[in-house]
């Protein structure tokens, strides 16, 4: 950390040396002479006061102001800052419970300095720094990936730590060089190469979006949240054409997670459950997490008069080594995505949309499941195997003693034992303890969202939107038996990376995009269901059809301050139907639920207050559908599926605890936004 912030300094400095040097001297003709008339002294004052009033017409034209800036010929240097203060409320935003637990409220302040620096019109360098936390809540500002608790040879849960302090992290940190100039290229157009954390997106930021590595999504990839910190990765952009038709390309490399870079991450013993892996349990080389990706954006102008229209295909290629599907690093994946973004703006007509296809597949590992875990035996806790027990009719779990280390470990390995006894030691294995490996593939997974804004005038316009996202029940997750789901098969259900769209022109609030709601798959179609048994939640922009309308009003308040009033509502679907849920047989029954989520109906205002001050407020109700109703009481974890016991036909006893329901969610966001 040290070093990089060392050479972070370095690099600004030597981009600010150009900007401190004084040159009282000018050349004319190759030779170099001080100004020593009244005329050349008249003119030259003229020409920098005709350069001054050019910047500072320029600067005031840009929306984006600055605590300082500093500009001499190619040379640049500028501080900016951004405060953003907000407070939140919630009420059922998250299983539509009507529960009293299920709401949250809480006030939030985000700050950003932003650094950046240009020199020789040939290299430029951007820092933004950020911190955001939520009052009262130091631990809300940074925590730890979560850990398995080891006691001995037995894991008892994970646990993870948090900074009880304010830090300011790195949200962007790059540098870019202009290769024409760098390198001396005998081309004409422009072409550069950016190194570092920024932002890239293909299309509209549903295939690939600029969030990085916050949360897993179904099967393994990062759907994100919020945005705190950009991808590191390497970016070729240049220029082919830039006449009345333009045309740039962007080829862009990043690094999302790295196994490789240290000895001792290189030998963890991460594949000793694998089967046939107990000899050779270590992680090996080469287990990075990469992505390549491509695109061409075409764009011409003055088509049909003043407009525009941008056509972008594209395309990405994904490399993950070690995804989780029961165990840490038990799958890999290899996913392609091919797409085309389109987008038109006239004058009082814009249009645009954005396509996508999957491809690839995921290799889940054979596994060995049975591990050493704590249990309790006449007030005792001691160590026992998850799926090796003691006797024939399995009830008893088997003790971990030297006599039974030999056996467990010097056992074979293979689904066919499943349920056998270990030789003649009376030790059997549990009926699922061994996974044989599979592949899911990716095969058919698209989407595709459009929409349209008209303008009446300048101040009052109408939008319309439509998206669609094919869906399918977790690969992973066989319904009749979810712990033996070990067959070849095929995913049809659309895989975004990094994506937090929540539209263009008509937003969504509640279920895609950052705020969304729960929208579990269909739950296990068992008898009983076991404690580690539950449904699973459908991921980012996935499985869903919709389509709404918004309406954007931007008056002219008494004072002259710029306002602007939205409202939206949509409707939303399943594209592949889930099954209905039974609170009181606690299981999936084999009739279709309903495929209509329900409506959302929002309201976005904000006013700009000052130049560099805008106040804001979003607020909005989801009505849930008849989806919800033949699901309600579906369980996402093992502390739902117990509350389940709390359920008859006349409803809840007691307390209405925080389980899935259809109750009307409702949010509401306002506060104050700084530009400095």
């Amino acid at each position: 950390m040290k070093t990089r912030s060392l050479s972070v300094f370095i690099l600004f400095i030597f981009l600010l040396k150009p900007l401190l040097a004084v040159d009282t001297e000018v050349k004319d003709g190759g030779s170099s002479a001080k100004i020593n008339t009244t005329e050349e002294v008249k003119k030259e004052t003229e020409k920098n006061d005709k350069s001054k009033d050019e910047q500072k017409k320029e600067k005031s034209k840009s929306e984006k102001k600055n605590i300082f800036e500093v500009c001499e010929g190619g040379n640049k240097f500028s501080i900016g800052l951004k405060n953003r203060t907000e407070a939140f409320y919630a009420r059922s935003t998250r299983l539509l419970s009507g529960s009293p637990l299920d709401q949250v409220v809480y006030p939030q302040t985000t700050i950003e300095v932003s650094i950046y620096a240009e020199t020789e019109e040939a290299v430029k360098a951007q820092l933004i720094l950020r911190n955001k936390s939520r009052w009262g809540n130091p631990n809300s500002i940074a925590q730890t990936t979560e850990s398995p608790v080891k006691l001995v040879d037995g894991e008892f849960g994970t646990h993870k730590h948090f900074l009880g302090r304010q830090i300011v992290w790195v949200k962007e940190c790059w540098a870019e060089i202009l290769l024409n100039k760098a390198f001396e290229l005998p081309a004409k157009k422009e072409h550069t190469w950016k190194m570092g954390l920024f932002p890239f997106e293909l299309g509209r930021g549903i295939s690939l979006g600029s969030a990085y590595a916050v949360s897993p999504g179904l099967i393994g990839f990062f759907n994100s949240n919020i945005i705190d910190q950009f991808a590191p990765g390497s970016l070729i952009h240049g220029t082919i054409c830039e006449d009345k038709l333009k045309l740039y390309y962007d080829f862009y490399v990043a690094v999302l997670d790295n196994k490789s870079d240290s000895f001792d991450v290189v030998n963890s013993k991460i594949y000793a459950q694998e089967i046939g892996r107990r000899d050779n349990p270590y992680r090996g080389f080469g287990k990075i997490n990469y992505l390549i990706a491509g695109k061409v954006d075409w764009i011409t102008e003055s088509i049909f008069g003043n407009d525009k229209l941008i056509i972008e295909p594209y395309g990405l290629y994904n490399k993950d080594p070690e995804q989780r599907v029961e165990f840490p690093s038990d799958a890999s994946s290899n996913l392609g995505t091919f797409g085309i973004y389109v987008d038109y703006t006239g004058k009082c007509f814009e249009w645009g949309c954005d396509f996508a296809l999957n491809y690839g597949a995921q290799n889940v590992k054979a596994w060995d499941r049975n591990i050493i875990e704590f249990g309790e035996r006449e007030g005792r806790i001691v160590e026992q195997y998850s799926r090796v027990f003691q006797g024939k009719d399995k009830k008893i779990k088997a003790l971990v003693t030297d006599a039974n280390k030999v056996i467990v470990n010097g056992s074979a390995q293979s689904p066919a034992l499943n349920g056998k006894e270990i030789g003649t030691s009376d030790l059997y294995n549990g009926n699922n303890r061994f996974r044989a490996g599979y592949k899911n593939k990716y095969k058919g997974g698209f989407m595709f969202v459009s929409d349209a804004t008209y303008k009446f005038t300048d101040k009052f316009q109408i939008s319309a939107t439509l998206g669609l996202a094919t869906g399918d029940e977790n690969p992973n997750r066989n319904l009749k038996d979810p712990l033996d789901s070990e067959m070849d098969g095929d995913y049809q259900g659309f895989i975004g990376l990094q994506e937090v769209y929540s539209g263009k022109r008509v937003k969504s609030l509640f279920i895609i995009g950052s705020n969304k709601l729960v929208r579990p798959l269909s739950f296990p179609d068992v008898e009983i269901a076991p404690i580690e048994r539950f449904a699973s939640d459908t991921p980012g922009f996935s499985n869903l059809v919709y389509g709404g309308l918004g309406l954007t009003w931007k008056p002219v308040s008494s004072t002259g301050k710029q306002v602007n009033i939205n409202t939206n509502v949509i409707s939303y679907w399943q594209e592949q139907p889930t099954k209905k849920f039974s609170r009181t047989l606690k299981r999936t029954i084999n009739e279709l639920a309903s495929s209509y989520l329900g409506t959302e109906v929002s309201l976005w205002f904000d006013a700009k207050l000052l130049k560099s001050l805008k106040a804001f407020i979003i607020t909005g109700v989801f009505i849930p559908g008849q989806h919800y109703k033949d699901i309600k009481g579906t369980p996402l974890n093992a502390d739902q599926l117990k509350i389940l016991d709390k359920v008859n036909d006349t409803g809840y006893k007691g307390a209405i605890p925080p389980i899935l329901g259809d109750h009307w969610a409702y949010v509401l966001n306002f506060g104050l936004e700084y530009n400095f």
